[in-house]
């Protein structure tokens, strides 16, 4: 079953980004930065989180943006970051601990920026992760 977005963006999720989700994986295409989110306005895929075992994220994709992935929690969870990605926002990845393949950063993702608390209360290996913050300005607040 294919789940759009219904929010009044339809499904964007940035100037040139557009997810989608169906059975199971939430697909995330396009170029350039992730919106932002809070929590007053998340991500518009969090309804489908107890559902998703599985997130694609596009090469061209930039950033992952503030709260995008906040809260997955304890669930089979794979995810994998491509090259492209150089900044990762406030809170991007907090507060997830995915049993499975966790997420794993390409090999030749190097970040540039790593906001505030954007691993807070991450407690599993993510792969790549070290290699791609070699050269990061981090935010440890």
């Amino acid at each position: 079953m294919f789940l759009p977005a219904t929010d009044k963006n339809g499904n964007s999720c940035g100037e040139n980004m557009t997810w989608e989700y169906a059975d199971g994986v939430l697909t995330i295409k396009g170029t350039g930065k992730m919106s932002d989110y809070s929590f007053h306005h998340s991500a518009p895929w969090m309804r489908y989180r107890d559902e998703i075992k599985d997130i694609r994220l596009s090469e061209g994709i930039t950033n992952i943006g503030a709260l995008a992935f906040y809260g997955f929690g304890y669930r089979q969870l794979s995810m994998n970051v491509p090259s492209t990605v150089t900044r990762i926002e406030r809170k991007g990845f907090s507060n997830i601990r995915p049993k499975g393949e966790g997420i794993v950063f390409d090999e030749k993702c190097h970040l540039e920026y790593v906001g505030e608390m954007a691993f807070y209360n991450t407690n599993y290996e993510i792969h790549g992760l070290e290699k791609a913050m070699m050269n990061a300005k981090l935010l440890l607040m």
